[in-house]
């Protein structure tokens, strides 16, 4: 059985062992190191971690809590993933509407620092994806963040709680969805349309190239997983 490759803790931090493990754990899971349909044994994982059991059986539960893992009666825990396209159907139904919300929100409420944080991981997006073609991985954790940056600048709590859940759930997926080579370009100039919507305050339009960006993102995600 191939090693984990997790990776290392931080020997200084205060945080408690369940937490660190936790981290390193849903970090890989969100960036795809770890992939859906993965068993996580405990004794591997608290070999790889060289931590005892314990702290990685507390972190594993608390993932199964958040629906990021499931228990098996006989596989143990197993990374969640996609099994139907009514999954996926449900996952971008929600996420749509709520993200069609945020992008409106933040054209709205949108500060100059939240508009130069978005313009600035756009550049860096196009950096990447020019400099490195195959560089997915990377160019997918840009995307998370600035998704997360709309969240921030939509103002509402509970919309910016939803929505990080969601996009959590959806990300672990994305991955697979970015195999065909144009699929970053296409995905750069429909965040970089969102963009200069916000930019220029035009909320409607906003929410309309959110929600098309979504219905993309969607059909990518069918037809990577044949669904």
């Amino acid at each position: 059985m191939s090693e984990l490759n997790l990776p290392e803790l931080d020997s200084y931090s205060y945080a408690p062992l369940r937490e660190q493990v936790y981290e390193i754990l849903k970090d890989s899971i969100l960036n795809g190191d770890i992939p859906p349909q993965q068993k996580l044994k405990e004794t591997r994982v608290a070999n790889e971690l060289n931590v005892s059991r314990t702290p990685v059986r507390e972190a594993l539960l608390m993932l199964e809590l958040e629906g990021m893992i499931r228990i098996s009666p006989q596989d143990g825990f197993v990374v969640q993933g996609i099994t139907d396209k009514k999954q996926v159907n449900d996952l971008f139904q929600v996420r749509g509407q709520l993200e069609g919300m945020a992008a409106r929100l933040a054209a709205e409420n949108i500060t100059p620092d939240n508009l130069h944080q978005l313009k600035s991981t756009l550049e860096l997006m196009k950096t990447k994806m020019e400099d490195n073609p195959d560089a997915r991985e990377d160019f997918l954790k840009f995307e998370f963040f600035f998704h997360r940056l709309i969240y921030q600048a939509a103002d509402n709590e509970y919309l910016n709680e939803a929505l990080n859940k969601l996009f959590e759930k959806i990300h672990r997926f994305r991955s697979k969805s970015f195999t065909r080579m144009d699929r970053m370009k296409e995905v750069y100039e429909e965040l970089e349309e969102i963009y200069n919507h916000i930019a220029a305050g035009e909320a409607e339009k906003a929410e309309r190239a959110a929600l098309d960006h979504l219905h993309n993102a969607e059909k990518a995600v069918k037809e990577s997983f044949d669904l």
